[in-house]
């Protein structure tokens, strides 16, 4: 082999067989460290790491230019991220931290055996409530939170309404036996406890202790039923069991399906589409929740997203004033506070009808515009053979193979006219 590789292996195998190595058992950083160490020592045993890295070839590869693609995304680059990322998310850091771990978790409520089978009927999170795995936390919906009790459906109680029992006679006799059963036990509002237990004490004396028993379980069972019976004549459905998990997006896909009449319905517009201005908008208008949730997932597709719509703000031809808008808007001001900052600092008079269409319409589709700028200059310089041609006004070499910069002109030879688009246009506003 010549010097430009410096060595004869497949070097990315070679690698990948060291992954193999790597020990997903391992608790600890200080022991995974040591074993990558150790890896990677076996690999450059001969200097075979050290001699690629070193080679001409691989040095050249490393000089990168607006078209090269990122390192990030080279085979041997990859597989090395692999050790890092082996590294970076050991289970603890060494035993002191298993052992604070530990105790950490003491501090908070688990389910004994047969409430945690009870445990998937049971919500354990709500949105201003942060909750550790297995604490169910108590919830009361007059009241608020509760911190002394742990164990609670946050289902809300279902009850009887008056509307309920006009609406279903069923639901209403049920009720009436529920009523007079109350009665009868002295369970009735405004009833005190020394006439209750009194009214009680004459129901054992006169028919025994087995009929009060009975007529308790009864009502017990009947307050057990409502629920139900409403349920049922309501038609209501509960899921018993919600799956972990959230829907996945293919975001080169859309979302639908074809009815009985054979005609597509589409469900969720999944597919980005950065020459698409609306896809752009939205992806500006939610800027900092996308941006916060693939920060650290480099290999995530929202990641590359965010990325691109980053660069093409930055090459599109946008007015700085442009730019600003979006920082603005990005940083949460409201569009009359947005007209005060740029007027303020470009002494400019904005208002915020103008601002929504700047914001809206023109910002969004001049970054769709530099996407198929982009594009097509990658397309016609290493895809296709593209013809080009010289502006006569502005001197700018521009695509002639579409008509997308140069207007045609059957007069011309190579049909299209001598000046651009862009300059034509300005050349008839300025006579107007």
């Amino acid at each position: 082999m010549s010097n430009k590789w410096l060595v004869d292996i497949d070097i990315n195998n070679y690698i990948y067989e060291g992954l193999k190595k790597l020990d997903y058992e391992l608790e600890f950083a200080e022991d995974r460290n040591k074993l990558v160490k150790q890896i990677l020592d076996d690999l450059d045993k001969d200097g075979l790491l050290t001699n690629y890295f070193s080679s001409a070839g691989y040095i050249k590869k490393q000089i990168k230019n607006k078209n090269s693609f990122l390192a990030e995304t080279e085979p041997t680059s990859k597989l090395l991220a692999r050790f890092a990322y082996y590294l970076d998310y050991p289970k603890y850091n060494n035993k002191d931290d298993k052992e604070n771990d530990r105790n950490r978790k003491k501090e908070y409520y688990t389910l004994s055996s047969d409430k945690l089978k009870n445990a998937p009927h049971k919500e354990g999170l709500t949105e201003d409530i942060k909750i550790k795995e297995n604490q169910i936390i108590d919830i009361d919906f007059k009241n608020g939170t509760k911190k002394k009790d742990v164990n609670f459906r946050l289902v809300p109680k279902q009850t009887i309404a008056e509307k309920d029992r006009k609406e279903f006679w069923e639901l209403d006799e049920y009720c009436l036996l529920l009523e007079q059963l109350n009665k009868i036990l002295g369970l009735e509002n405004g009833i005190s406890k020394e006439e209750r237990e009194a009214i009680q004490k004459r129901i054992i004396e006169n028919k025994g202790e087995n009929y009060f028993r009975m007529l308790k379980r009864i009502r017990q069972e009947l307050i057990k039923e409502l629920p139900l019976i409403k349920d049922r004549l309501r038609g209501t459905i509960y899921f018993k069991k919600l799956e972990k998990g959230y829907p996945v997006y293919d975001l080169e896909n859309d979302t639908g399906y074809v009815n009985e009449q054979g005609e597509y319905v589409e469900v969720s517009e999944n597919k980005i589409e950065l020459n698409n201005p609306k896809h752009i908008l939205a992806i500006i208008d939610n800027y900092s929740i996308l941006k916060e949730s693939c920060w650290d997932k480099i290999d995530s597709d929202l990641w590359y997203i965010i990325y691109e719509v980053e660069n093409l703000i930055e090459k599109a031809d946008l007015e700085p004033y442009e730019k600003d808008i979006i920082i603005l808007k990005i940083d949460g001001l409201t569009g009359e506070d947005i007209c005060k900052e740029i007027n303020k600092k470009y002494n400019m008079t904005l208002t915020e009808d103008n601002l929504s269409r700047i914001y809206n319409t023109y910002i969004p589709k001049k970054i769709a515009n530099t996407y198929d700028d982009l594009y097509e200059e990658w397309l016609y310089t290493y895809k296709v053979k593209g013809k080009y041609k010289k502006c006569r006004k502005c001197g700018e070499i521009k695509l002639i193979s579409n008509d997308r910069y140069f207007g045609r002109d059957s007069r011309n030879k190579d049909g299209f006219k001598s000046i651009c688009k862009k300059c034509d246009s300005y050349t008839k506003n300025c006579k107007k």
